[in-house]
């Protein structure tokens, strides 16, 4: 029985040892550990010279697309988003992504008029207040709903709720019955848990 306790005593003083040196020593995972952490590898990126054409190319479309910001890792600068974007248009049968558009926008096989009525549609649908001005919709505040027990009982990184303003604006498309349909998101505020105050939320690209 002795022997069994000590076993059992020096098993779990080895396992305690075990996790504690994984877990606190940062030669094992960190920029320069065993385990690589590229968490801030981005910082280290260098913009390559520039591509070399032939002389008689025409590189008149030629244009630096993905070209690295510079950074200052002295400065206060906020750090770069690492979430995935969030898709906001989908793209289905008799649609086309606007590529020239600023913001989020598609082509639709449809007539003005009758984007139009379905979008008014879809918003009385669904509850949502609106102004119609210029083929331009805004929006009133679209609310989401987090709001749950479980939540509430063992914490959550999501807010109590989401509430957002969108413009929708429509425009003549480049094809015949074919219209411009593009989403500029106007404001985002959030209400967390425990609390009866909605917080402004500064938007992003995402």
């Amino acid at each position: 029985m002795q022997n069994k306790t000590m076993r059992q005593i020096l098993t779990i003083s080895f396992s305690t040892l075990i996790v504690g040196a994984v877990s606190g020593c940062s030669w094992l995972y960190s920029e320069d550990g065993l385990i690589h952490d590229p968490t801030n590898d981005y910082k280290k990126a260098k913009q390559e010279k520039p591509l070399e054409v032939p002389a008689d190319y025409d590189n008149s479309r030629l244009k630096d697309q993905y070209r690295i910001a510079d950074l200052n890792i002295d400065s206060n600068q906020p750090e770069l988003i690492n979430e995935p974007p969030l898709q906001i248009l989908a793209v289905n049968q008799g649609m086309r992504i606007n590529r020239a558009s600023e913001d989020p926008g598609v082509f639709m096989s449809l007539s003005l008029s009758e984007l139009t009525s379905n979008i008014e549609a879809y918003l009385k649908e669904k509850e949502i207040s609106y102004q119609l001005e210029s083929n331009v919709f805004t929006t009133d505040w679209v609310i989401t709903d987090n709001e749950a027990w479980w939540r509430s009982v063992f914490g959550t990184d999501l807010p109590r709720f989401i509430r957002d303003k969108y413009q929708v604006t429509l425009t003549e498309g480049e094809r015949a019955e074919e219209t411009a349909l593009t989403v500029k998101h106007l404001a985002q505020e959030l209400m967390p848990y425990d609390e009866d105050v909605w917080l402004n939320k500064p938007l992003t690209k995402r």
